[in-house]
This record gives structure tokens, sequence and C-alpha cells, in this order.
């Protein structure tokens, strides 16, 4: 069901600063592949980024069952949207269907097609669809009628865990995460065909045990602000980060062939912003248990935190192959989401509370999942303006 709001534009700002005008981005070859570099202080966009409707909305559907936090979204060419909703106990696949209503896909257990332990979920281009399912330990796949696909077992991969993946590139994207007592690396690598292809390598800080007795729970971390991978696609290339650093690299056909970087600057760590950037601390339920709040000092005293602050927390890209960016900013601070062109240019900066692309859909819109006041999904079709 689709229900039109009223018209409420977020302005996100006045217009640029004059120093702002200096930003300029230089193109130079290195041994084929275009590194794009961006200089100059922000340019703050002043688009106005407007709610078109609400897809679905607690307060009147009850399609959706659960938190606004575990619920993935994702696209085909066609605008048709797939859902990844509930808890772990009742997770399940859902699909727009040709007359607007959700329907499920697949079902719960453990034969052909049946999920146990669903992830994220993912759409290509023709609207295949794919999930990883924990329990199985691989993607499972369905085609755009629905039918059972083979699944991808996390072996084809390589060694360890699969933590995200989703179609790019024309292929099938896993981010794979081998653990030891003293080392944590995450792989990025790209599925095509027959062909794994690796496309960037993370080693995070020395992972240690981590016990907190408050809530009687203990898990491997590594220090806060290690960088992490993050990844944004579409079916024809994928941009990706594998460094604390401002630079994102654009594969296509499998091939590396842009590397974009900005001139920003390098932000030390401390243990007062680690504890802002964490807020109250991590709330958790374990078993019947009700939820128990792990407080910010505990976690920071334990987990310790990297020498300097990344630049990049995440990416999201159009179907057009422009890019949104989005600093890393502490808890508290105003948004920062960079704004890059096709081609790899630097257009400008949005500033502030900016609902975040989760599936850009072909006419340029996107959607976004938002929380009501009982942590219920809100999910909003957003229009961007220039």
């Amino acid at each position: 069901m689709t229900r039109p709001l009223p018209f409420l534009a977020l302005v996100v700002a006045a217009g640029c600063h004059p120093a702002a005008e200096a930003a300029t981005a230089t193109r130079a070859d290195s041994a084929g592949i275009e590194i794009v570099s961006s200089t100059g202080t922000d340019r703050i966009l002043d688009w106005p980024v407007t709610p078109s409707d609400t897809l679905y909305d607690p307060a009147a559907d009850t399609v959706l069952v659960g938190e606004a936090r575990m619920l993935s979204v994702a696209a085909d060419a066609e605008g048709r949207l797939v859902f990844a909703d509930g808890g772990f106990n009742d997770r399940r696949i859902l699909r727009v269907g040709p007359e607007g209503a959700l329907h499920q896909v697949g079902r719960r257990g453990g034969g052909p097609g049946e999920y146990q332990m669903l992830a994220s979920v993912s759409s290509s281009p023709a609207g295949e669809i794919l999930a990883g399912d924990y329990a199985k330990r691989a993607f499972l796949r369905f085609s755009p009628e629905d039918s059972v696909l083979s699944p991808i077992p996390w072996s084809a991969f390589g060694a360890g865990f699969a933590q995200d993946g989703g179609y790019a590139d024309g292929g099938v994207l896993a981010i794979v995460q081998e653990m030891s007592e003293s080392t944590s690396v995450r792989h990025i690598r790209l599925l095509r065909g027959s062909d794994t292809v690796d496309l960037a390598e993370v080693a995070d800080g020395a992972p240690k045990q981590l016990m907190y007795q408050s809530c009687g729970v203990g898990f491997m971390g590594s220090p806060l602000f290690s960088p992490r991978p993050a990844w944004g696609g579409n079916g024809g290339a994928v941009a990706l980060v594998s460094s604390g650093a401002y630079e994102i690299r654009v594969w296509q056909g499998g091939r590396l062939g842009r590397i974009i970087r900005r001139a920003v600057p390098v932000r030390a760590a401390t243990r007062a912003l680690a504890i802002q950037d964490l807020g109250e601390g991590f709330r958790i339920t374990v078993g019947d248990r009700g939820p128990c709040l792990i407080p910010a000092e505990d976690i920071v005293a334990q987990q310790g935190y990297a020498g300097t602050i990344p630049a990049i927390r995440r990416i999201a890209m159009g179907t057009d192959g422009s890019l949104w960016v989005e600093r890393w900013t502490i808890k508290g601070e105003p948004l920062l989401r960079d704004v890059f062109d096709p081609t790899g240019a630097y257009v400008g900066t949005l500033r502030g509370e900016i609902a975040w692309p989760q599936a850009w859909l072909p006419d340029g819109r996107y959607v976004s999942v938002g929380a009501d006041a009982d942590s219920l999904p809100v999910v909003v079709r957003y229009r961007v303006g220039r």
C-alpha cells in the first residue's frame, strides 16, 4: 500500500560557501587504472531530499513483523522490492508482487529452498534473489518467479565465515572473515561464473576475548575504529573501501578500473570520542532474559580503540554508477555524505539527518527504512532534488 505524505522537503544547506568553489578533480592513469583525486574543501549541496510516499507503516500495515534494524531491503531493475523481515526465529523473505502486495518467497526449514538463519537479502537486476543463511553456510537463491535455484556455498569463496554478500558487477560478492586467536582477516571476493576474484583484504587489529560480567556474555573483538570493509554495487560495477583512508576502488567486469580519492584530514581517535560514538553502550538479549546493556565505558576499557578514525563508514551505488559515501562522523555530530557522479568526480556533500539509501530504484528515487516509537519499520520512498 502506498500513501502520499504531506510535502516535506529536507533542505540540506542554504548554499555553497566560497571556499567550496575550489574543489576540483584531477585524473591520471596508472597501468590502465584511472585515478580520480578531488581536492579542496567540502562543497555543501542544497539538494532537497523529499519523501514521496510511505510504502509500509506499522500504524496501518501489519505485514512486516520484525524490528526496523533487522529489516533488509533490495530492488531489481524494475523497481520490485524484496525484504528479509523478522527476528532470527521467524525471519522470512518477502517480495512485492505485480499487484503491489507482499508475498513470501521460500519458507522456513532445512530442505531445498528453505531457510533457517537468514541474514540480509539482495536482488539482481533481473530479479533473482540472494539471501545468506548462517545455519546452511550458503547463499540461497530464488528465480524472478520465486522458484528455487541452486545455492552457493560459502566455501566457493574460500575458507571462513561470510558476513555479508550480494549481487554486484555481474556476479556475487561476499565478505568472508577468517579469525584465529591472534588474527582476524576479512576477504572481499567476487564470484563471476566459475571464477573467484580477490577484490581486497582487510586485517583487523589483534582480536581478543572480551568478557562482560554485567550481562554474562563473552566474544572476540578487535579495537574500536578498526578499518572495516564497506561496499556498494549494481549490476555492472562494485565500489569498495578496504582501509581507513579515503580511497574507493571501483571494479567493473571483474577488474579494477578506477580509484577515487578525496583529501580528507586524518582524525585522531581518543577515549572520549570512542565513548561518545557508542552512546549508552551495546544492548543485547541473551536467551530468555530481557535486554541487557553493556555500558560504553566497559566496552572501551576492554576493547580499546585504534589510533585514528576511518574516513568512510559506508557506500551506496546508484543504478547509474553514482556514489553516496558516508564519512565516519561521531555520534551527535552532523552526518556528512559525499556524492560522486558516475565518472568518479566529486559533486558535493550532503549535510544533516538524511535517510540513507538502502535500495536505489531505476527512476532515481531510493528506499530507506526508518523506525517508529516501538522500533518497528517504516519504509519510505525518497526523491532527491537537484
